[in-house]
């Protein structure tokens, strides 16, 4: 299981890491769009708001959790701190931090890397609701808040900043699984 802010790696080193491990690759994000219809993330807070995609968020990550053989990146705020309008995220968290036969890695890079890789990633932007105020303050202020919370729910932290997702891969699956 890959964690970890947005443009970390966590897609493109788990569908290597899959491909490499002979598993399915299941990116949360993506299945919680499928389950809305494949709209985008910013469509779903759109329309039907933030607690609905954080159920649903739940109740994929709940799914992918009781099958077997899976790579699974993680939302970047699938385990971000609860809050009064989304009480079930928490419950989201501590199955994450409880399973069984899980290995759980959070993919750090530093918030420079991060908004270079966000800002170019044109197939993205628009696609997020909070794209729109994308800046280097944003990811640092959200860091700040999260990587708390994705080092305590983490089995192992590897850094991403310098090293591209097949070389992240490669390691991954030397030192960890």
């Amino acid at each position: 299981m890959l964690i970890g802010y947005r443009g970390s790696g966590k897609t493109s080193v788990g569908r290597k890491l899959a491909d490499q491990l002979w598993k399915e690759f299941v990116d949360v994000d993506e299945e919680v769009c499928h389950r809305f219809g494949d709209k985008s993330i910013k469509q779903i807070w759109d329309e039907r708001g933030r607690k609905a995609f954080r159920n649903e968020e739940c109740r994929v990550v709940a799914d992918l959790l009781s099958k077997d053989d899976l790579v699974i990146s993680l939302g970047g705020g699938t385990i971000t701190p609860p809050d009064d309008h989304c009480p079930i995220h928490c419950d989201c968290r501590c199955l994450i931090k409880q399973s069984k036969n899980t290995v759980r890695i959070y993919l750090k890079c530093e918030p420079e890397e991060l908004y270079r890789r966000l800002s170019s990633d044109t197939k993205r932007i628009g696609s997020r609701p909070t794209q729109d105020r994308l800046s280097l303050e944003q990811i640092k202020s959200d860091l700040v808040e999260r990587e708390p919370v994705y080092e305590s729910a983490s089995d192992h932290i590897f850094v991403t900043t310098h090293t591209d997702s097949s070389e992240t891969a490669r390691f991954l699956i030397q030192r960890f699984l």
